[in-house]
């Protein structure tokens, strides 16, 4: 029993997800990993023959490949509808508020936008946060949020070489820490 013969059941599982099917997608990106590989050093197309066998959407590696125009155009125009997920991991609706902000789906299309939850919340932290973060960096306080930067480059330099990521991460992360809480709170931290 070859596992690529089940298009529709990789698909499935892809499609409901939970800690059941990504058991069982496991063997099919082995597999998938297999046959690149081997499509690889044969210098053909893996995905090509995929789309060939089984048209422009189509499992692989246990994902969803789109290929096909309108349906990569669906997903993009669309509004994002959300699960209960946080990152991989399913949820338990019924152990979370009814209007968890994660799962809040965007406006549907002629759907009022102030009717939606998503958009409101949405709005409002745009209107009230965000506006008034743009304000402080560009026109209250600009020198204060450029000291931040020559600060970040200052300390920066003092890190000495050679700069690896694991030197500088520590003050970068200081740094945007520091300036997103005060452009965005008007709240200094020290």
């Amino acid at each position: 029993m070859c596992c690529c013969s089940f298009p529709n059941f990789q698909l499935f599982l892809v499609r409901h997800a939970n800690c059941l099917t990504r058991i069982l997608l496991f063997p099919f990106y082995v597999f998938d990993l297999i046959r690149f590989g081997l499509a690889v050093a044969a210098e053909r197309s893996f995905f090509r023959e995929r789309k060939e066998k089984y048209g422009w959407n189509f499992g692989a590696f246990g994902r969803l490949c789109v290929g096909e125009r309108k349906e990569v155009v669906r997903f993009l125009s669309e509004p994002q509808v959300r699960g209960k997920y946080l990152g991989p991991f399913a949820m338990l609706p019924q152990r979370l508020p009814r209007d968890f902000l994660l799962f809040l789906d965007d406006p549907k299309e002629g759907q009022d936008p102030q009717t939606n939850r998503h958009q409101v919340l949405h709005d409002y932290f745009f209107n009230n946060i965000v506006q008034g973060a743009q304000h402080r960096i560009t026109q209250e306080k600009p020198q204060v949020f450029k000291k931040y930067v020559d600060d970040f480059i200052e300390e920066y330099r003092r890190a000495g070489s050679p700069r690896k990521n694991a030197d500088i991460e520590p003050i970068a992360a200081t740094l945007g820490i520091r300036y997103i809480v005060h452009a965005l709170y008007d709240v200094v931290l020290t």
